[in-house]
């Protein structure tokens, strides 16, 4: 039968989310299947019609359909009622300025944009300028500068003249770049790094001219460059500097702060400090004198208050160290080869578990509080335990008799 094999539309809306297409292009394509239904012979009644209807909107759509108050009983009643919940209210203003911001892009085709401009400007209720505003969009916004310019130079410029010019322009353009990109293509293989035979820098250490370096750079064919004058990257002294430079500069940009002032503060600031090394300050080292600073105005006090106070608070440190370890009965260990100690765990201890290993012995002092045990490994004095060298001396008093 005709009318088994005439296929339906896709369904709207099966699923919760949002439709597969606005509800008026699905309707359209919904009642053109009824028009080929009708022109087989086989018309269907109103109440067959609806029924089909909400047969193929899909799950959801009919879901919500029936939650729906005025539905009636027809299909023309039906149709009103999905429009008015699927179709949203257009706002013209905002449906037009859409339509003006709609431009060509650069992978669309004339018709392509034509076709997506038709269905905009079906909300924008132009009225009879409909044709009018379709033209000027494409003459404006086409993508390609000829096409525009084309258009520009038609003095009577209708909307299917422009549609057909702007065509034409486009397979032209498409045309001529077919035949000026006529050379043949080259396969483009990526080469890698370690195959690219470029000279290779280094800072000016001693290590970088040893026999064996160079004989690994002439294996293969590396030039090595060690001149610092075009590569200054050679010299890491200078620029292990300029990265502080370079933090210095961010800092000074991060707080919007002129930064040529701030570099200036800083180079002051890094010239007069005394480096660790030589002792001295950058300044001193260059010209034999000291920087003048801010600090340079400040007049020499002989005052003998400040070494009085030092030696005051030292004094009473020394007095409180000496209370606190009489109170805590804290004796210095005593510890020499030969004496068995235990070993404090440093992790934590499972309840139950011994907090010291077994008694081990001391096989040689490494330092002036480091010892070497049995076990192998170098240990501090502040993880031994004497309690054990305790006992052993008090057994052994026991066993002498002089308990």
């Amino acid at each position: 039968m005709a009318v088994a094999s005439t296929p339906l539309p896709p369904t709207f809306l099966q699923c919760p989310g949002e439709p597969t297409m606005p509800f008026g292009t699905w309707l359209k394509m919904f009642e053109n299947d009824l028009l080929v239904i009708d022109v087989e012979g086989a018309k269907w009644p109103d109440t067959r019609v609806r029924a089909t209807l909400l047969h193929s909107v899909g799950t959801e759509a009919q879901r919500i359909f029936y939650t729906l108050t005025e539905t009636g009983t027809t299909y023309n009643h039906a149709v009103t009622a999905l429009w008015a919940h699927f179709v949203p209210k257009v706002n013209v203003i905002a449906e037009r300025h859409k339509f003006r911001q709609r431009a060509q892009r650069h992978d669309e085709t004339i018709a392509q944009y034509v076709s997506a401009l038709r269905e905009m400007i079906v909300l924008c209720a132009f009225g009879n300028a409909e044709q009018d505003m379709l033209r000027d969009q494409i003459v404006e916004k086409a993508y390609s500068g000829r096409i525009r310019e084309r258009l520009l130079l038609e003095d009577k410029l209708t909307l299917d003249k422009a549609i057909q010019t702007a065509n034409q322009v486009e397979t032209a353009v498409r045309n001529v770049a077919e035949f000026s990109n006529s050379e043949v293509p080259v396969r483009e293989i990526r080469v890698p790094k370690w195959e690219q035979k470029l000279p290779a820098t280094s800072k000016q250490r001693k290590v970088y001219s040893l026999n064996t370096l160079k004989a690994l750079m002439v294996r293969h064919c590396i030039q090595h460059i060690r001149t610092t004058i075009y590569h200054p990257e050679g010299n890491g002294d200078v620029e292990r500097l300029n990265r502080v430079l370079k933090e210095s500069i961010l800092t000074a940009q991060r707080e919007n702060a002129p930064w040529k002032a701030h570099v200036a503060e800083f180079l002051q600031v890094y010239r007069a400090t005394p480096h660790a090394t030589p002792g001295t300050s950058p300044f001193q080292l260059m010209y034999g004198r000291k920087i003048r600073t801010k600090l340079s105005i400040l007049p020499q006090l002989t005052d003998t208050q400040d070494q009085e106070l030092r030696d005051r608070v030292e004094k009473k440190q020394w007095h409180m160290k000496t209370y606190t370890d009489a109170k805590r009965n804290a004796k210095i260990p005593k510890i020499h080869p030969g004496s068995l100690v235990r070993v404090r765990n440093p992790l934590h201890v499972k309840k139950g578990k011994p907090k010291f290993s077994e008694p081990l012995k001391v096989t040689q002092q490494k330092g002036p509080h480091s010892y070497t045990l049995e076990k192998p490994g170098m240990l501090h004095t502040c993880w031994f335990f004497q309690k054990h060298s305790l006992l052993h001396q008090k057994k052994e008093r026991m066993s002498t008799g002089q308990l």
